[in-house]
């Protein structure tokens, strides 16, 4: 094959994916493809105004026939649409970059201990357990917040304080939402995207139902996603 035909099959295949990711109508067009989806994707957004322009060379090989061909694309240009194709293709899984232990709580613990966690371990986000049940997440910040809220009484008593005491005063303690492990690193990016739920943390679980600590088995930040955002480029 040419290289103008194989810069055609590779367009085509791009637009193919993004009907298929995004749900557009079967017989959108690169342009549409690209327009529609330059705000949902993160790949299509850093390369759109390129990608603007592999359409307008696709529809100048398509459509201006003059019987020879008026423009043959360049290594570089393939390179990239290749490029840009294999990140569209095998985006990177939760699986495979935010698996690790989890530090859940019980509303009945101590303060105390939570502290100690924080000190020695360096943990800063705790699912909080009450039974069987998962009733939302306890962050570093949030105790700073109960705490200062305390610095103008004589004493608290750290150790007689619960998670529950704490995690009561906590207005952001249901800012998270469950992640699965297949989910891809768009999937992780629309969500703390989303204007519908504020998402401070991603708790990754394989479970249809979360009932033990043990069903946690990871956990994303939105600063995670920043540090690993190269990745989807």
């Amino acid at each position: 094959m040419k290289k103008h035909d194989i810069f055609l099959d590779d367009c085509n295949k791009l637009t193919r994916i993004l009907v298929h990711m995004y749900h557009l109508k079967p017989n959108a067009t690169m342009g549409f493809a690209v327009r529609a989806t330059r705000y949902k994707n993160p790949v299509i957004k850093a390369h759109y105004e390129t990608l603007i322009a592999f359409v307008e060379l696709r529809n100048i090989l398509v459509h201006e026939t003059f019987g020879y061909v008026l423009a043959e694309p360049t290594d570089d240009v393939m390179n990239l649409l290749k490029h840009i194709l294999s990140k569209l293709e095998t985006p990177k899984k939760v699986k495979n970059m935010f698996i690790f232990d989890i530090k859940s709580v019980s509303v009945n613990d101590a303060l105390s201990d939570v502290l100690n966690i924080i000190k020695h371990q360096g943990y800063t986000h705790f699912p909080v357990f009450e039974g069987t049940r998962c009733i939302g997440l306890l962050t570093d910040n949030g105790i700073t917040h109960f705490l200062s809220h305390h610095v103008e009484q004589d004493l608290i008593s750290i150790q007689e304080t619960t998670v529950k005491d704490v995690f009561a005063s906590d207005e952001h303690h249901q800012d998270f939402s469950w992640v699965h492990p297949e989910a891809t690193l768009y999937d992780v990016v629309d969500l703390f995207d989303s204007k519908q739920h504020h998402v401070r943390a991603a708790l990754v679980t394989r479970a249809d139902e979360v009932t033990h600590p043990k069903d946690i088995i990871g956990m994303i930040l939105p600063k995670d996603v920043a540090l690993f955002f190269d990745e989807l480029l």
